[in-house]
């Protein structure tokens, strides 16, 4: 899961975003079990000062990306004009 959230920074970074500019987050564990270290790792990214709206949900059976155990779906704002 920390690599989740490393591609999600590169996402970010693409798109002139960084963790700041979140304004969601959804975080999808296959296993209940794994949602405190999720979390965990989830705040070694997230800035404490400006933390995004954050949902975790607990996905039975395959989800979009039948390999990961942790998927994250997410929203950030980026002013008009942010250079990519």
């Amino acid at each position: 899961s920390w690599a989740a959230f490393a591609r999600l920074g590169e996402a970010l970074s693409s798109a002139g975003a960084d963790f700041e500019s979140l304004v969601k987050l959804t975080i999808y564990v296959a296993e209940e079990a794994d949602l405190t270290a999720v979390e965990r790792i989830a705040f070694e990214f997230l800035p404490r000062r400006s933390l995004p709206a954050l949902e975790q949900v607990i996905v039975h059976g395959p989800g979009p990306g039948t390999r990961s155990g942790v998927q994250l779906e997410a929203i950030a704002f980026a002013p008009l004009g942010a250079p990519p």
